[in-house]
């Protein structure tokens, strides 16, 4: 039975992800923070889909040294998976010098160092057997800077890049690992809006929102397709082609007016 290690896998993407892997007959370990939430969700998987194999790991990961814990659990435990999903995020929202500092400490240790350090120690195992694939969530904000949002955009920057380029490393080498980066616009139907404070914000009330069903469909077309960059919502590819070519100065424009309280 083939295996899926999700963080964040207790709402929004991550757990609409457990949901789909669930359907296709993975078995799963879920990792999310201490906050009730684990647990209900996997009670929920179990009621839909009876005879799945799930556990649950309560954890900080925005925590130093977070990530090695997770890898010698689940090593541990013999979870050892042909997938890992690096969806745990959040975001803040606001002037740089009116945010709480270990708060953006706590976002780039989360985003960054645990996102590379789970990729780098499971990344290992799949190597030695040429097979599995890494899922790194990153963000539409990681292609152009995001006045109030500069932190979190600037995070999920590292994210895109370190992804499609390690990607590109493993196909250099004739592996059969992969890697993708996944880019959604804003994400109905999660706690990101009310988590970071933006319900003011123009965000979440536009054309280009999607929902956590939509980002599960684009990821699982992306890797039947071998894609290491999904940006989820029918045209949105394309779009994202066209905003590449606009002047920066217009698309800072663009996002600071969405992110601009109303």
């Amino acid at each position: 039975m083939q295996k899926v290690l999700l963080t964040g896998g207790s709402r929004g993407i991550g757990l609409a992800l457990a949901s789909a892997f669930a359907a296709k007959g993975y078995s799963l370990m879920l990792v999310d923070k201490a906050d009730g939430a684990l647990t209900g969700a996997i009670a929920d998987l179990q009621r839909r889909f009876p005879g799945l194999a799930v556990e649950g790991l309560e954890i900080n990961l925005a925590e130093p040294g977070s990530a090695a814990l997770v890898y010698q659990h689940a090593k541990a435990k013999d979870f050892l998976p042909e997938v890992l999903v690096n969806n745990a995020g959040f975001g803040t929202y606001g002037f740089t010098w009116e945010s709480d500092i270990q708060r953006q400490v706590d976002m780039l240790q989360l985003h960054v160092v645990t996102l590379y350090q789970l990729t780098h120690l499971f990344l290992g195992e799949m190597v030695h057997r040429n097979s599995g694939w890494i899922i790194n969530i990153s963000s539409i904000s990681a292609f152009q800077p995001n006045p109030r949002l500069g932190n979190y955009g600037a995070s999920k920057s590292f994210v895109l890049q370190f992804t499609r380029s390690l990607d590109l490393e493993l196909q250099e080498a004739g592996l059969a690992v992969r890697a993708m980066a996944v880019c959604p616009t804003p994400v109905r139907q999660t706690s990101f809006m009310g988590t970071a404070g933006m319900e003011r914000t123009r965000t979440f009330q536009n054309w280009m929102v999607v929902t956590p069903k939509i980002v599960v469909r684009d990821i699982l077309r992306g890797m039947a397709k071998g894609k290491n960059l999904v940006v989820p919502g029918r045209g949105f590819p394309l779009l994202l082609k066209i905003l590449k070519r606009l002047p920066e100065a217009l698309l800072i424009w663009l996002s600071a007016h969405y992110l601009r309280e109303k």
